[in-house]
């Protein structure tokens, strides 16, 4: 087949091999360490077999969600717990744009991904840097901030105008992030969805991002900045979101 990813020595990839299993799962993709370079290759076969509605939702779902209770196999559940988050984290993040766009075309997957800190657990831990080919522990809010975080830029970068479009019918998602601003990858993709980065900023047209003025953001961060709570990393973050968005929406000098 023309699409077939082949080795140096004309022999089918590992990723190919089990791609011609009959019921192969993802579980079993996901367990090969040449996953990712096959998807930015880009393998055909395997980003079909990726694009499935219940293969995208898996693999948002390992990414950005708490894991299940762990199985009775321990072998299986170490694999759940240390490999597969981080592994379904760098393949969305692959730049492979077909498999960004349906994930950015299907309404239940961006609500997936879009509603996931709401079910992340309760902590205001936030690391602010991770060492460069280090992954985070797969569990845990950080963790899973920093993937969800990566993901919603990769989306913003390749599929910007429909996640967007998107979230324009769907405001009250950005106020409900207000919560998780502890984490502080939460902080920088809010930043970035609602164009106050330079690279959206960029790449948006500022009409694109009006409508974020008519959202209940700005009051819930204004809110939150008001009350007589204790100082938090939270509100440490909400301000910087502020700002960030003042700076974005300043008049030209």
């Amino acid at each position: 087949m023309f699409w077939r990813s082949m080795s140096t020595f004309g022999q089918p990839s590992v990723i190919d091999t089990l791609l011609d299993r009959s019921g192969v799962s993802l579980e079993l993709l996901l367990d090969e360490d040449d996953l990712q370079q096959e998807v930015r290759a880009p393998n055909a076969r395997l980003l079909e077999f990726l694009r499935r509605p219940e293969c995208a939702e898996a693999l948002l779902r390992y990414a950005c969600l708490p894991l299940a209770p762990a199985t009775p196999d321990a072998a299986a559940a170490a694999l759940r717990r240390s490999k597969y988050p981080q592994a379904a984290c760098e393949v969305l993040c692959a730049d492979a744009e077909s498999l960004l766009l349906a994930v950015a075309s299907s309404p239940a997957l961006l609500r997936l991904l879009m509603t996931a800190p709401e079910a992340w657990p309760a902590g205001r831990g936030s690391p602010r840097h991770v060492p460069s080919g280090v992954p985070p522990a797969a569990g845990g809010g950080p963790a899973l901030a920093i993937r969800w975080s990566r993901i919603v830029s990769s989306l913003l970068l390749r599929c910007g105008r429909e996640l967007i479009g998107w979230l324009e019918g769907n405001r009250g998602l950005l106020e409900a992030l207000v919560p998780r601003l502890g984490l502080t990858p939460v902080a920088e993709a809010l930043v970035q969805l609602v164009g106050a980065d330079e690279a959206s900023s960029a790449s948006m047209p500022p009409h694109a991002l009006a409508w974020v003025a008519h959202t209940s953001l700005l009051p819930s961060l204004l809110a939150l900045l008001a009350s007589d709570d204790p100082p938090t990393q939270q509100h440490e973050n909400a301000a910087e979101v502020l700002g960030a968005i003042a700076r974005a929406r300043a008049p030209a000098r």
